[in-house]
């Protein structure tokens, strides 16, 4: 099989899970809609795109991480209800797109939001896919993508390459153990149910709560 293995590092990357009022809960590792979102900004999938969601459930993934990062949080007050408020953003080929924020109908004014940041962090997320996607696609999309990439949110973009090469295994986990030898790290890998010894559980929108065990 191919395992697709992607790096995420940069300045900032956000990991927000499951938010009470305006906190979100700190994750070390990136939730499946995360890793989803990115590939399909990649492939050029919109928000509210139908193959979203079914690249998503093709998606089978575990992270090695390098360096967890420094926590911070960032404070902010945000008018969630401006829908159509722009912003700018640099397409693929270096020009400059004026975009529209949907914006939250259910939002009635201005909400305090606590953001958790991860300073400095570095992990490489491996994964594998069933058809109709194939890893060396979905690297190739990420090498060229055509919205651009983040680590979590617009304003955390990555620090280097994402698309780092495609690996012939036997198995994921035999993926995550040799991205593990080469360069060390905590090892967090998809379990189906709990297993002796830590289990972090990372929400995921629609999927409930995925599994991981740490090693």
């Amino acid at each position: 099989m191919d395992a697709l293995v992607m790096r995420w590092r940069g300045p900032l990357m956000s990991l927000g899970g499951s938010r009470i009022d305006g906190y979100a809960q700190q994750m070390p590792i990136p939730s499946l809609t995360m890793v989803a979102g990115m590939l399909g900004a990649a492939l050029g999938y919109r928000r509210g795109d139908e193959r979203l969601g079914a690249l998503a459930e093709a998606l089978r993934y575990g992270v090695v991480v390098h360096r967890p990062g420094t926590p911070l949080v960032d404070f902010q007050t945000a008018d969630l209800a401006a829908i159509g408020m722009k912003c700018a953003v640099v397409d693929r080929h270096g020009a400059l797109q004026v975009i529209k924020r949907e914006g939250s109908g259910a939002a009635k004014e201005r909400q305090m939001q606590y953001r958790p940041l991860l300073a400095d962090a570095d992990m490489s997320v491996v994964a594998a896919v069933d058809p109709p996607w194939t890893a060396p696609q979905l690297i190739e999309a990420l090498r060229a993508p055509v919205f651009p990439l983040c680590l979590g949110r617009q304003s955390c973009p990555p620090g280097g390459q994402v698309g780092e090469r495609v690996l012939e295994v036997s198995s994921l986990g035999d993926a995550l153990d040799l991205v593990k030898s080469e360069r060390g790290g905590t090892l967090y890998r998809p379990v189906a149910g709990l297993v002796d010894g830590l289990v972090v559980s990372v929400p995921s929108r629609g999927r409930g709560a995925m599994l991981f065990a740490v090693a």
